[in-house]
């Protein structure tokens, strides 16, 4: 399983599961996980002959931590990753708290790529929501 290196010298950690046909997907763990997480996950038969990647984001798993981390910040990492992979276009897939994230590159990237599949989306955190889940939380 390999790391790659980003410009800055942080390390991105992932897990190509390479198969022939040059569609591929990319992978988001939700929080708190790691890349194993998703190769738990069940398939879906569309996606048999698809080459899927898997990785940690950074400050989970093998991945460096990034104080700057920030969706855009993120998204320009995959971008870097997806032309290190060389690939043209490539789907995104976000589980729990990694749809966030898989929507964010989705955002950015643009016309590479090909759709968005979200599993178990995670809402935003606002403190309404906070409350309504723990009453009396600050």
């Amino acid at each position: 399983m390999p790391d790659f290196m980003l410009s800055d010298g942080r390390k991105l950690f992932y897990n190509d599961k390479f198969s022939k046909n040059s569609r591929a997907m990319i992978c988001f763990h939700g929080v708190p996980s790691d890349h194993s997480a998703i190769e738990s996950l069940p398939g879906f038969p569309f996606l048999d002959d698809c080459r899927i990647i898997t990785l940690d984001r950074p400050g989970y798993g093998a991945s460096t931590p990034d104080p700057r981390m920030g969706y855009s910040r993120f998204s320009s990492d995959i971008e870097a990753l997806v032309d290190h992979l060389g690939l043209d276009r490539v789907l995104f897939e976000g589980v729990s708290g990694g749809a966030p994230w898989a929507l964010a590159c989705a955002a950015e990237l643009g016309s590479r790529v090909s759709g968005v599949i979200l599993i178990s989306p995670m809402g935003p955190l606002t403190e309404k929501v906070l409350n309504q889940v723990s009453p009396g939380s600050p």
